[in-house]
């Protein structure tokens, strides 16, 4: 269960850590970066999701208590799964 979980975690303690730099750092860059990590945590917890939902049906067992429940259904993990976007090409400058 780690494997599924560890990257929802570390993405909500660098979320921590960037919310605590704020008084540092320009209003715009904060933004734009925690915007980021908006978006990989939700990814992550999507990804978590989906994980423990396959496997489960497989072993049929119940997912631990101490494991945060999914937030989504398999079918709909499934539904919404888009291919991946190109690579951002670079600025012109």
């Amino acid at each position: 269960m780690r494997g599924c979980t560890l990257g929802v975690q570390q993405v909500r303690q660098f979320q921590q850590v960037w919310d605590k730099a704020q008084p540092y750092v320009d209003a715009e860059r904060f933004a734009a970066v925690q915007n980021k990590l908006r978006s990989q945590s939700g990814n992550a917890v999507l990804w978590k999701d989906a994980c423990l939902l396959y496997f489960q049906q497989f072993s049929h067992m119940p997912i631990p208590a101490t494991v945060e429940p999914p937030m989504h259904t398999l079918e709909a993990v499934i539904a919404n799964d888009s291919p991946p976007r190109p690579p951002r090409q670079p600025r012109q400058p």
